[in-house]
């Protein structure tokens, strides 16, 4: 029960710092200027994956992992989530996302 306990304070105070955000995966959600904004499930899970995979990973992979039962991949799908989630984060804090494509990779590109 207290580590459970523990376990929940940690997931719940843990971040990742990009840009300018405070940035919590488990809550799906980023703090900016001191206000909590709220991601979409799609949204975090992208985020969230590529935050853990800080060298990249497959956008077959990624695309698999958030949506298991497509039975076709379609990179436009997985392009217009990317999209989306940099201009939510564009127009709540002027920070720009940047992603990093190369050989089939994807990752976060923090500066």
């Amino acid at each position: 029960s207290q580590m459970i306990d523990k376990m929940n304070i940690f997931q719940q105070n843990y971040y990742i710092k990009i840009g300018t955000i405070n940035y919590f995966p488990f809550l799906g959600s980023f703090i900016f200027s001191g206000n909590k904004h709220l991601l979409g499930e799609t949204q975090n899970q992208i985020l969230c994956s590529l935050v853990c995979f800080k060298e990249g990973i497959k956008k077959k992979i990624l695309y698999e992992t958030i949506w298991p039962r497509d039975k076709n991949i379609s990179e436009n799908k997985l392009d217009t989530h990317l999209t989306n989630l940099r201009n939510h984060i564009l127009a709540i804090c002027n920070y720009k996302l940047n992603f990093k494509t190369q050989k089939g990779f994807i990752s976060l590109d923090i500066k």
